[in-house]
């Protein structure tokens, strides 16, 4: 809800800044306004909405442990104080002083909340896949939430070099905190659920792993060489180099031919599952050559892996009403 709130913050600075610019026949937007409309807009929407989807989907994609939920909401509160506080001070022109202590804030938001979702604690249980997925995806997760923990890093070193008034930062056009966000965060958070969630929904597998790992690859070494010293054509044609990959990616795998071969996998799963639940749990191997175990604790077909060690026609098996692959 909170998210929601800010998004419309943003839009409503966004619309300030324009009628202002018209009106002083501007050909660029007032410094300190548009960068208190970023801050509203991507910490105050985008990130904020983004760490409210991960107490429910990543916690349920990569069988994390129970978020502490007290600890998320401390989170929440500290993001939207400083969030608040950082906007109010930049539009109103307010010291540097001023504006350190929000990113203070910020960044004990953006620790407390990494700390609440456990995503670098071992997971709760052992998740196997259905042969075909990209598993990997977890490593696109947590890495995301690793450069969020860098961000944070990287605020309170600034915030410390505005109260001593002595940059500690570089060049500030590098811009290593947006970038350690914008890419680092929220890109690799969204290649990462984004290669597990739009196959699912699309009923398809991905293809080309290899070229995910390069995408992978290529996005931390771009993020890392422009956080770490400002390199800017190099990083960014990495960073062009990982958007082309997935998009790569999503294309092969979105094809009539890969939809048909997720759905022979979805049948033969529903059979054995099917099979499984009839002979009480038994590990039962079908005449398909193709064999299921489910994930530890797992109750439905989605922990399932499937072993094919035949061609499968579609019209081989139907699976089970009710039950998924």
């Amino acid at each position: 809800m909170s998210a929601i709130v800010w998004g419309v913050i943003a839009a409503a600075l966004h619309a300030r800044i324009v009628f202002r610019m018209a009106d002083m026949d501007a050909i660029a937007a007032p410094g300190l306004w548009n960068v208190a409309m970023v801050d509203a807009g991507l910490i105050g929407y985008l990130i904020i909405f983004i760490l409210g989807v991960s107490t429910r989907a990543i916690v349920g994609f990569l069988s994390l442990k129970p978020t502490r939920r007290w600890l998320s909401w401390i989170a929440l509160v500290l993001l939207n104080i400083g969030t608040g506080w950082y906007v109010l001070a930049r539009y109103n022109s307010a010291s540097d002083e001023t504006a350190a202590i929000e990113l203070l804030v910020q960044a004990a938001g953006f620790v407390a909340f990494i700390v609440a979702l456990r995503i670098f604690e071992s997971s709760a249980q052992k998740t196997t896949y259905i042969e075909g997925t990209y598993s990997r995806y977890e490593w696109f997760v947590r890495a995301a939430f690793g450069w969020l923990l860098v961000a944070a890093v990287l605020m309170t070193l600034d915030a410390i070099g505005m109260l001593a008034d002595d940059r500690i930062l570089g060049n500030p056009l590098s811009a290593p905190i947006t970038h350690a966000l914008t890419l680092g965060f929220v890109t690799m958070v969204i290649f990462g659920v984004g290669i597990r969630m739009l196959t699912l929904f699309e009923g398809s597998e991905a293809l080309m792993h290899w070229l995910l790992d390069v995408a992978f690859g290529a996005l931390n070494i771009g993020v890392a060489l422009r956080v770490g010293f400002g390199f800017g054509w190099f990083s960014g044609g990495l960073g062009l180099l990982s958007l082309v990959a997935f998009g790569i990616v999503l294309r092969r795998s979105f094809s009539p031919e890969q939809r048909a071969k997720y759905a022979r996998r979805a049948a033969v799963a529903g059979m054995e599952r099917f099979a499984q639940v009839r002979m009480g749990g038994a590990r039962p191997r079908s005449a398909s050559g193709m064999s299921m175990s489910a994930a530890p604790g797992s109750s439905s077909g989605t922990g399932l892996r499937i072993s094919d060690s035949s061609n499968v026609s579609p019209t081989d098996s139907t699976p089970a009403e009710g039950d998924q692959a």
